[in-house]
């Protein structure tokens, strides 16, 4: 897919997911600097386990992410960062918060922190999710983008 100008930092990306655990399917999202130079990729996986997420430059595996998300098929998910932390919300429900400081590998904070500024962002993954870059919103578990999904 194509880079997309987005700073995650101060806005959110949303995105949807139609796979179910053990398809071992995985949602790459790659995150580069506002001069497009690479800083590190983010990943989701429907592991038989259950839904794992990876964070470049701070984890040595892949991790269960903490909330097990909602059992339903068609996922909605919110993608944030802020200096220190990275958030995924699925269906409305925050599943993870991931503290930079708390990564394995030596740097995690440094390559992901306050001096980072983000600009652009490219799926990189086998699936192609639907994705929108403007708040989704919706009653109950049912989200929907306030424009169309790319």
């Amino acid at each position: 897919m194509e880079k997309v100008q987005l700073d995650l930092k101060s806005q959110s990306l949303y995105f949807t997911t139609n796979s179910v655990a053990q398809s071992d399917d995985k949602v790459v999202v790659a995150i580069y600097s506002s001069e497009e130079e690479g800083i590190g990729k983010i990943w989701i996986r429907f592991h038989s386990s259950g839904e794992l997420f990876f964070v470049e430059h701070c984890m040595g595996a892949f991790n269960k992410i903490p909330v097990v998300p909602s059992e339903v098929q068609l996922k909605t998910w919110t993608m944030s960062m802020s200096d220190t932390a990275l958030t995924l919300v699925c269906n409305g429900e925050t599943v993870l918060e991931y503290e930079f400081v708390n990564g394995v590998e030596e740097g995690c904070a440094t390559v992901w922190g306050e001096n980072v500024e983000i600009g652009w962002i490219e799926f990189q993954n086998d699936i192609a999710p639907s994705y929108c870059l403007e708040e989704c919103s919706g009653p109950g578990k049912s989200y929907y983008c306030n424009r169309n999904w790319t």
